[in-house]
């Protein structure tokens, strides 16, 4: 007989039974699950940042056949406070902040905009 989906849910959740939660120092919170779900108060990083490695550029300036001057390399870490200007790209890795002018990111792979 095949169970729903909901009936596999059901008979997993009757047959476990459910941990009681404990307030530990952070230091002594290793291999333990967190009871509640928390968030940030604060966005990290606090600046725009690239999540993959590619070009950083001007969106409307990014076509099939566009050639740009690379003027320059940001890396995760220290903002070397680069700027795209028209005609420019930075390269730019994963984790880098997206420098000055730029507002979208070109896939190097694939040689497409990512906004």
């Amino acid at each position: 007989m095949l169970l729903t989906e909901q009936e596999t849910l059901r008979r997993i959740l009757d047959a476990t039974e459910t941990l009681g939660s404990e307030e530990v120092p952070i230091a002594e919170a290793g291999d333990r699950v967190l009871a509640n779900t928390l968030f940030a108060r604060i966005a990290l990083p606090a600046f725009t940042n690239s999540a993959m490695d590619g070009y950083a550029v001007i969106a409307r300036e990014v076509g099939p056949e566009t050639r740009l001057a690379v003027v320059g390399e940001q890396s995760a870490g220290a903002d070397q406070r680069l700027r795209v200007k028209s005609g420019t790209t930075v390269r730019i890795f994963t984790g880098a902040p997206l420098p000055e002018g730029a507002d979208a990111r070109v896939d190097a792979g694939r040689r497409r905009a990512i906004r």
